[in-house]
């Protein structure tokens, strides 16, 4: 669903850029992204003793809600805000002594999320540049809500896994960003940007070395082309998130994605529809459908 949104390139060169990789959030306005997995799902069924005795056809429901504005600070700074929810339901592994009479546990949680907090910068170029965090105020509500556990590989992961960390439990994150946002031509525009995150965690643990601070450093990319005839932009590319160094687990591993998206750039209201397909890496299990409006607060 993070689509370019050539628009906010073409009508001024204030800044066009925010913090996620995937869709460039128009200056001045609130943003609702909903993202929902199309996930190929199933089920293991395991008799008393642990051993997997088949597999049963299992439903997931996967979906994440981010509220993002960016307020100008001066005509080339703007201060990014970014919300994140989620909320899942899927069918759990169940254990059986006959698979043709299992029934499935059913696993319903929602949460809300890490938020952002960031500065972005650009130039009348279209270079961009930006720097932010996420605070560690990651909660879940629901079954398995006392573990703080389940988003980061269940639901945003699978919505979003550039940007992972926006539910990983007990972990914060600082980023940077650096990027071109720009029209080639009157009717195609170009995006890329490479983010470097790192990303630590709030809690210890006891190992045979002493005690341990986990932390990860990840690098999120992404480069995406839109054309424009009239009010419709069209677009097309490839976004994607690099594991550098995670010792402890704390980012869900690499991933490539391809991603295309229609926006429709009204007067006032701007919506989006996108599909995103893994193609490399550790998410590979389903794809993406999104849907983006941005509505102007002024």
């Amino acid at each position: 669903m993070r689509s370019l949104l050539l628009a906010a390139v073409l009508a001024a060169p204030a800044v066009a850029v925010a913090q996620p990789t995937w869709r460039a959030v128009p200056q001045g306005g609130l943003s609702v992204d909903v993202l929902k997995t199309v996930p190929d799902q199933s089920a293991m069924i395991a008799d008393l003793d642990g051993n997997t005795i088949g597999e049963a056809d299992a439903s997931a429901f996967h979906s994440a809600l981010v509220l993002s504005t960016r307020l100008p600070v001066t005509r080339s700074v703007a201060f990014a805000v970014e919300i994140p929810f989620a909320f899942t339901n899927y069918d759990e592994s169940a254990l059986a002594t006959d698979p043709a009479t299992v029934q499935l546990q059913k696993t319903t949680q929602a949460g809300f999320g890490n938020p952002y907090l960031g500065i972005d910068m650009a130039t009348k170029s279209g270079l961009r540049a930006g720097i932010g965090g996420r605070l560690p105020i990651f909660t879940v509500y629901g079954e398995g809500a006392d573990t703080r556990g389940g988003f980061s590989e269940t639901t945003w992961a699978a919505a979003n896994a550039e940007q992972s960390e926006a539910f990983t439990p007990f972990a914060y994150s600082v980023a940077g960003h650096l990027g071109v946002d720009r029209a080639v031509t009157e009717a195609i525009g170009v995006r890329a940007e490479v983010a470097p995150v790192y990303i630590g965690s709030t809690q210890t643990y006891t190992t045979v070395d002493g005690e341990q601070t986990p932390s990860a450093f990840v690098t999120r990319y992404g480069a995406q082309l839109t054309v424009r005839a009239a009010r419709l932009h069209l677009g097309g590319g490839v976004v994607g998130r690099e594991t550098m160094d995670d010792p402890y687990g704390l980012s869900v591993g690499s991933s490539t994605s391809a991603i295309a998206s229609a926006v429709y750039a009204g007067n006032q209201f701007r919506p989006g529809l996108t599909v995103r397909v893994p193609f490399r890496g550790d998410m590979t299990d389903g794809a993406v459908v999104g849907l983006s409006l941005d509505v102007p607060l002024r």
